[in-house]
C-alpha cells in the first residue's frame, strides 16, 4: 500500500489512466491486483516517503498564458528573441547545457540578451536524454553539468526544469527536490514537432486553441523550425 500523497500528484491534472513505469529491476514484475482504497488495513507498514518536487502544469498568474521555450536551432534563437521583443512578451527559456558551452553557436550572447530583456532562464538537461532510461549516476551528471554550465556562462542559478520529452520519474523528482528545483510541464502543446516542417505550419494554432479552450495556460514551444 502506497498513499497517493507520496507521489505529490495534483489530482486536478489527472486523466483517466494509471501508469506504472521506470522499474529499476531486470526481474519480471507482475501486478495481480491494482485498486484504490479509502484506508490502509490495520497492521500494514507504509513505505517511507521520499522528497518529490511538484510537477507544474499551469501558470499561477491569473489571466496569463506562460510561454516555455525549449531547446532549438541556434541560428533561430535571435529570431525568436526579436519576435518576443516586438510583441512585448516575456518567456522562459529552458536551456541545454552542452550547446550553451559551445562558443561558436552564439547562444551564450543571445541568452544574456534574453536575461537583460527580462526573460527567465531555466534548464532542460545537459544533452537531452530520456531520463527514465538513465542510471542514477547519469541523472546526477545531467543535472550537475547543466546547472554548472548555466552558472558558468550566464551567471544564473536556474530554479525551474523541464524534462526532455516530458519524461520524469521518482528518482529525477527526488533529486530536483533536493536541489530546490521545480518541474515545469505544460498544458498547451502546439505540436510544433508535427506541424513545424509541414506544408501547413499554421496548423499549430489548432492544438493551441484546443488546449486553451480546455483551460491550458502553460505552453510548450521549441525554436526548431524557421517561420
Amino acid at each position: 500500500y502506497i498513499p497517493l500523497s507520496h507521489f505529490a500528484v495534483d489530482l486536478h491534472n489527472v486523466g483517466g489512466a494509471l501508469t506504472f513505469k521506470s522499474f529499476r529491476s531486470t526481474s519480471t514484475v507482475v501486478f495481480t491486483l491494482v485498486e484504490i482504497v479509502p484506508a490502509v488495513p490495520a497492521g500494514i507498514v507504509i513505505p517511507n516517503q521520499f522528497s518529490q518536487t511538484p510537477l507544474i502544469y499551469t501558470c499561477t498568474v491569473p489571466n496569463t498564458i506562460a510561454f516555455g521555450i525549449d531547446d532549438g536551432s541556434p541560428d533561430l534563437a535571435e529570431t525568436v528573441l526579436s519576435i518576443l521583443r516586438n510583441e512585448s512578451v516575456k518567456a522562459t527559456f529552458f536551456v541545454l547545457g552542452l550547446p550553451l558551452l559551445d562558443s561558436s553557436n552564439g547562444l551564450a550572447s543571445i541568452y544574456r540578451q534574453a536575461i537583460a530583456e527580462g526573460h527567465e532562464i531555466a534548464f532542460h538537461s545537459h544533452t537531452h536524454p530520456y531520463f527514465s532510461s538513465a542510471s542514477d549516476a547519469d541523472i546526477d551528471w545531467q543535472l550537475e553539468q547543466s546547472i554548472a554550465a548555466i552558472q558558468q556562462v550566464l551567471n544564473v542559478t536556474p530554479r525551474f526544469f523541464r524534462p526532455p520529452f516530458g519524461n520524469v520519474d521518482a528518482r529525477l523528482r527526488q533529486r530536483l527536490a533536493d536541489r530546490g528545483v521545480k518541474v515545469i510541464m505544460w498544458s498547451i502543446d502546439v505540436q510544433d514537432w508535427l506541424y513545424g516542417t509541414s506544408t501547413n505550419p499554421e496548423m499549430q494554432l489548432s492544438p493551441f486553441n484546443t488546449d486553451l479552450f480546455r483551460g491550458g495556460n502553460l505552453a510548450l514551444l521549441h525554436y526548431l523550425y524557421p517561420p
